[in-house]
């Protein structure tokens, strides 16, 4: 992605082996998460915003936006 946009991966499989390629070294304190992603250690808030997300792409995929 050469552009400065949001991404996420959706795995619904059991296993699942991703392999991203960017500049090192890596440093998480780099990191930019969008201001509407849940906070990582609120589980409840994580699940509702991937539920969340799920319908919306049930939605794309029938057509009804």
């Amino acid at each position: 992605m050469n552009t400065d946009t949001y991404h996420m991966l959706i795995v619904r499989s059991e296993f699942f082996v991703f392999h991203e390629v960017t500049s090192g070294p890596f440093d998480r304190s780099s990191t930019v998460l969008p201001d509407w992603a849940p906070e990582e250690n609120n589980h409840k808030e994580i699940l509702a915003f991937l539920k969340n997300v799920e319908e919306k792409i049930k939605q794309l995929k029938s057509g009804i936006n």
